[in-house]
């Protein structure tokens, strides 16, 4: 062990790009891990509904870390789309949906990074 120090020592110079190397590629994962993500979130709807608004907010503990509404005329579209960006972690969902005569609120989990998108199946609320 103690060669193979006094060798690095020797030849620090050598050493030098390859532990510069290093001490990038590690920056740039831990800062990689931490950068927002475009999460693609799917919420799937029955085709016969009675949905107008939907509101998205995404929470960390009680905080909204990003929200989205959606508003429609007559009922919303079998398929809703956001998009939102988010930092890795886990977060809490939460569905505000206002329907012709009345408002119904849902939770869900997710957690950031995923693999392709995340479907919220709300089939069953009419």
């Amino acid at each position: 062990m103690k060669a193979l120090l006094d060798a690095i020592l020797q030849h620090r110079r050598r050493f030098a790009p390859l532990v510069l190397g290093l001490g990038g590629a590690v920056v740039f994962l831990t800062v990689q891990r931490a950068t927002p993500h475009v999460t693609h979130v799917h919420l799937r709807f029955a085709a016969q509904n009675d949905v107008r608004e939907v509101e998205l907010a995404y929470l960390v503990g009680d905080e909204a870390a990003v929200t989205s509404t959606f508003r429609y005329d007559e009922k919303a579209p079998v398929r809703v789309d956001s998009d939102p960006s988010l930092s890795p972690g886990r977060y809490t969902v939460r569905i505000s949906l206002t329907h012709a005569s009345r408002v119904e609120a849902l939770e869900r989990a997710l957690t950031v990074p995923t693999d392709g998108a995340v479907t919220f199946d709300l089939s069953g609320v009419q």
